[in-house]
């Protein structure tokens, strides 16, 4: 799941599934990495990169992602 609030961080966790948090949105200015995200990123066209360190490691020495 990618989300950008508290809320679909929460829901992602509790249905037991990876979410990658954005840093901006609709968060009331907290900071999402605060609700245990698998990845944050502040940059939408970052979530192939996400994607690529999650499911393909060993190609992701090269990529830069906040967590």
């Amino acid at each position: 799941m990618i989300g950008e609030s508290k809320n679909a961080i929460v829901a992602a966790k509790r249905a037991n599934i990876q979410c990658v948090g954005l840093t901006y949105g609709y968060n009331y200015g907290e900071d999402i990495a605060c609700y245990n995200t698998d990845f944050v990123t502040s940059e939408f066209k970052r979530l192939l990169d996400c994607l690529i360190a999650q499911f393909l490691p060993e190609r992701a020495k090269n990529i830069y992602v906040d967590n």
